[in-house]
């Protein structure tokens, strides 16, 4: 089970990683980004993938096109149709159109083949590197570098022009997959520029249940802080005053999770992660509309389909930020009091709760597989100070009435004399 609409992929992710050249390069890698592996075999072949190229494109020139180039080149393939050479060798305005087409289209294809033959095929996992070299053999089919030099030498003449064009159209079927496996490769192209940008690390994924992340951060941030976290614990209880760093906390954990789950680098300095099966974040506090459910309802399904999928697959992660928040305080304390509990013995399952419900905690310290952990607020001169560090142990600082109070609230409440 996946469900990650609050990680926001397109919205958050992909700008991380995204530096494709055409839309559906980027509709693959939106695909590559939502998509999680089944195995973790996959897993260490994208990890492989990206370093295969992180290894060989630094500092390394690298293609460029248009959108308009790369749409025009594809509006050519998928029409392209036999020419009579009568047609080519007397009429010049039939000559003239498709020397233009030709050319933009074997300039474009140069370009990649250029690339392509630069890059070390045997440093990528078997299946990637048969993808490129399929991709070589089909630019050699249609003779790309012979053409592109009869261009450059400016001898694209008529019998070079019916030549090409014939072989578009023999090679058309392995053209049209051609592209397919382009879009595939510019994703990771693209996934592997950013990470040399983002200096992000790849973590090792592990088979044990054990989650362990050192200097990570939320990369969406301007300045993030920086935290440490390890465990092998069923349950996180994460409490914290208001704005302390809460869902920044728990979107930095959720972003190494998800990310290195999908194979991906993320923005830590090392980092061991269990493999998942099943994936649950729950950090936005939304109604889900279309189903009809109320916030409190939304609640429940995301919990009851995340307890159905972890007892019917591998190791499982969750968030839920503020859980029952979405109810009464007195039903609240009950559920999460039984929620926390029941998953204490879940040992396949690693599952953060954040809650303010301090009045609970003290029962629950006696779990044996239940750690407790706060994000640390000091109080100076009556105001607020956060330091966005995470501690062990809760937190019983309430700031509520200072923020009420220094927001001069107490004030603007007092009774007005008429």
């Amino acid at each position: 089970m996946m469900n990650i609409d609050n990680l926001n992929v397109e919205k958050d992710i992909l700008p991380l990683f995204n530096m494709t050249l055409n839309y559906n390069s980027r509709s693959t890698l939106i695909q590559l980004l939502n998509t999680k592996p089944k195995t973790l075999q996959e897993v260490m072949d994208r990890q492989n993938i990206i370093r295969g190229f992180v290894q060989q494109i630094e500092g390394k020139s690298f293609y460029n096109y248009s959108k308009t180039e790369y749409n025009e080149v594809l509006n050519k393939i998928n029409n392209v149709e036999s020419v009579d050479f009568l047609k080519i060798k007397f009429y010049s305005s039939v000559k003239s159109t498709l020397k233009s087409s030709l050319t933009q289209l074997y300039i474009f294809f140069n370009k990649i083949y250029t690339f392509l033959q630069s890059l070390e095929v045997n440093l990528f996992p078997t299946k990637f590197r048969n993808l490129l070299n399929n991709m070589i053999a089909t630019l050699m089919s249609i003779e790309t570098e012979k053409i592109y030099q009869f261009i450059r030498n400016r001898k694209f003449k008529s019998k070079e022009i019916l030549k090409a064009n014939d072989l578009l159209i023999e090679n058309k079927q392995e053209i049209n997959l051609f592209f397919e496996q382009f879009h595939l490769f510019e994703a990771y192209l693209s996934i592997s520029l950013k990470v040399i940008e983002h200096q992000f690390i790849f973590p090792t994924i592990s088979s044990q249940n054990e989650l362990d992340l050192v200097d990570f951060y939320y990369p969406l941030l301007k300045n993030p802080v920086k935290n440490n976290f390890k465990t092998s614990k069923n349950v996180i209880v994460l409490t914290g005053a208001n704005m302390s760093g809460k869902s920044t906390f728990f979107r930095a954990i959720a972003f190494c999770s998800y990310l290195g789950n999908l194979g991906l680098p993320i923005p830590c300095k090392a980092a061991t992660i269990p493999f998942y099966q099943t994936i649950s974040i729950n950090i936005d506090h939304t109604d889900n509309v279309l189903k009809g459910y109320s916030h409190f309802m939304n609640e429940i399904m995301n919990l009851k389909n995340y307890l159905i999928s972890s007892k019917e697959t591998g190791y499982s992660f969750a968030i839920f930020d503020e859980l029952f928040s979405g109810t009464n305080s007195i039903d609240a304390t009950n559920l999460l009091t039984k929620t926390i509990k029941g998953l204490d013995s879940h040992q396949n399952t690693l599952t953060f709760i954040s809650t303010h419900l301090n009045e609970i905690l003290g029962e629950l310290q006696q779990l044996d597989n239940t750690e407790f952990l706060h994000l640390e607020c000091i109080i100076e001169e009556n105001t607020p100070v956060y330091t966005y560090k995470i501690k062990n142990g809760f937190s019983d600082i309430r700031v509520g009435q200072l923020i009420f109070e220094k927001e001069g609230l107490n004030e603007l409440l007092k009774p007005v004399n008429l």
